[in-house]
């Protein structure tokens, strides 16, 4: 297909589809899902100081950035609504 798929998203599906096979059982893997919950916020510790490392660059160019996530928002609703429009045809 020529699309590079990261390794994290095919370990998710995988996963996610051997739990719901249960080939692997959720006893299995509740433990070190529940740790990482726990912890969560420290995961947006690097985004956080990122932020305010690019503030001034942030702020220089909000309104940009403001307006390329509201044209890629409506972007992508277009098209998953053009997506089922097609699947619902057939």
């Amino acid at each position: 297909m020529g699309v590079a798929i990261p390794g994290s998203i095919v370990g998710m599906l995988v996963l996610f589809i051997s739990l719901q096979l249960k080939i692997v059982p959720l006893h299995w893997v509740k433990p070190a899902s529940d740790f990482l919950l726990k912890y969560l916020a420290l995961f947006f510790v690097p985004f956080g100081v990122g932020l305010m490392e690019y503030f001034n660059l942030i702020k220089n160019n909000l309104m940009g950035m403001l307006g390329a996530i509201f044209l890629s928002t409506l972007f992508t609703l277009w098209i998953t609504a053009w997506i089922f429009k097609q699947f619902k045809k057939e």
